[in-house]
């Protein structure tokens, strides 16, 4: 019994010291921020994005057309790209849209995945 006690204890403390029995630590993200870009698939208004370096920020969109009467047909709206830190770094991402118009951000991503970002370049937000 007490050898049983034992065996459990030291598997217990292992457990702890190794940061966890049977689980993986997953991977944090960090601080996010979101950049809302006018859009019209019929009017041929897309944007695209570049991004220097690869794992730095996560970038994910989502389009919102909620200001558009359902009956009203070429009526465009907003892709919402929300940008996640990932890995301290610094990156530039570069939008362009099918009008040529840019907006650029330099994104530092700090030790504690806070992001401070600078914005430059044209940007097309209305219709």
């Amino acid at each position: 019994m007490k050898k049983n006690i034992l065996v459990s204890l030291i598997v217990v403390l292992m457990c702890f010291g190794l940061g966890g029995c049977g689980s993986k630590n997953e991977e944090q993200s960090g601080e996010s921020f979101s950049v809302s870009l006018y859009t019209n698939s019929s009017a041929k208004i897309t944007w695209d994005y570049e991004l220097s370096e690869d794992g730095i920020v996560d970038i994910s969109s989502e389009y919102d057309d909620s200001g558009c009467d359902a009956d009203a047909a070429g009526c465009g709206g907003q892709e919402i790209y929300t940008i996640t830190a990932q890995k301290p770094g610094n990156v530039t991402l570069s939008f362009t849209s099918s009008e040529n118009e840019t907006a650029i951000y330099e994104i530092t991503v700090n030790e504690d995945l806070t992001i401070s970002e600078n914005h430059h370049g044209t940007i097309f937000l209305e219709n």
